[in-house]
């Protein structure tokens, strides 16, 4: 017989729906969030301000002007230098030798040889030759005996042996005398035949100190330091500056020029300013394209003429590594500054007032800026501190406060 099992039952509760509506705006918000987040991911950046130095250049064709000094040559003939390309040299250094006549400088030079040749050999027999030796030694036994005779008494001894003495030193003096009157005579000739050398082979030494060019191009005697504050724009555009070159002759052509000195520790530079405001007689720095280095180069701005297109700049400095350039590339650092730095990318205008978005926890907040300094990228300003975080706009967006 089966238990019964006596069992309630009880309803369940029916679940609640949720309403539509309500699944709509959920999903329509995080979209919306999604979409926010995005949007000020892909268009916005944030930028922490530090400290850092922006610099303002001008990028221009330069005129080098420089304290040269043009060597010619005295005749025609065969050219022997003496210097190098750069070389440095001072007053009275001489620099290079014309050869008029090549055959004659060669017979001169070879007689010079021979008798200084033969000079050499006199003084040396002053002091070695076999007679002169003989009469040291009889002079020297001479010497001894007379001390001799002396201790002895033997005074008709000593008579004779101070004869014999006085004999060996006249003689000794005789032949002395010779060998330097061979000597000078001799000597004579060589400094004869030196200035029939002098006569066809032409020195020419250093008038000026400096550095040793080849690289002649024509306006040295038009651009010179003198008419440096004359030059006008016009020959800022015509004159070429041509490729550095050492063109090293081997012939000497009368009057034509063989080679320069160049100052190498003065230059002006002839610059188009392009009418920027630059003050006269303030220093810029300015680094030199054209040539191997990059360092900055202080120079003085000492004049501007011709209705603020051209700038004289002055260099006071050892530059041989554009010793041979005309025309160089430069950049002139007209303003340089430091300070709290941004990218210019997260400057707005608000109302006229230029400034930054700077967050605050969550929130943006506008803060007017003053820029003091731009290179077209990023900006020194005053106004924030180290450490503050602004928004970067990426996309060029305007924002409004």
């Amino acid at each position: 017989m089966h238990r019964q099992i006596n069992s309630k039952v009880v309803p369940l509760r029916p679940k609640k729906r949720i309403s539509s509506k309500y699944l709509l705006a959920g999903a329509m918000a995080a979209v919306v969030l999604t979409l926010m987040l995005l949007f000020n991911r892909y268009y916005f950046n944030t930028y922490t301000v530090v400290e850092g130095t922006v610099q303002k250049s001008l990028y221009a064709d330069a005129l080098i002007i420089k304290k040269e000094t043009v060597i010619t040559s005295p005749a025609d003939g065969k050219l022997q230098l003496l210097v190098k390309p750069g070389e440095r040299v001072r007053v009275g250094t001489p620099l290079f030798m014309v050869i008029t006549d090549l055959d004659q400088k060669e017979k001169y030079e070879k007689q010079i040889s021979e008798l200084q040749g033969s000079i050499k050999d006199l003084q040396n027999d002053l002091n070695s030759h076999i007679p002169l030796n003989v009469i040291n030694k009889s002079i020297d036994d001479t010497t001894k005996k007379l001390k001799e005779a002396i201790a002895q008494g033997q005074f008709d001894k000593v008579r004779d042996l101070k004869s014999e003495l006085a004999r060996l030193m006249k003689e000794k003096q005789k032949q002395i005398q010779s060998g330097q009157t061979n000597i000078k005579a001799m000597e004579k000739t060589v400094d004869e035949l030196k200035k029939k050398l002098s006569s066809v082979e032409l020195l020419v030494n250093a008038p000026e100190a400096g550095m040793v060019s080849f690289n002649i191009d024509g306006y040295e005697n038009v651009l010179t330091v003198d008419c440096v504050k004359n030059i006008s724009s016009s020959q800022l555009q015509s004159i070429k500056g041509q490729e550095p070159e050492q063109v090293i002759p081997s012939y000497a052509t009368v009057r034509r020029p063989v080679l320069k000195i160049v100052d190498n520790f003065s230059y002006y530079m002839a610059v188009d300013i392009k009418n920027a405001t630059l003050k006269e007689g303030k220093n810029y720095n300015i680094v030199i394209k054209t040539s191997d280095f990059s360092k900055k180069i202080p120079a003085e701005l000492v004049d501007i003429h011709e209705n603020d297109r051209v700038g004289i700049f002055l260099i006071e400095k050892d530059l041989p590594e554009i010793i041979n350039f005309r025309r160089v590339d430069v950049e002139i650092i007209t303003q340089t500054a430091t300070g709290s730095i941004i990218p210019l990318s997260g400057i707005v205008n608000v109302d006229g007032s230029e400034g930054v978005y700077l967050l605050d926890g969550r929130n943006r907040v506008f803060r007017a800026v003053k820029i003091i300094a731009s290179d077209g990228s990023n900006a020194v300003v005053e106004g924030l501190k180290l450490g503050d975080r602004i928004l970067i706009d990426k996309k060029g967006l305007t924002w409004k406060h």
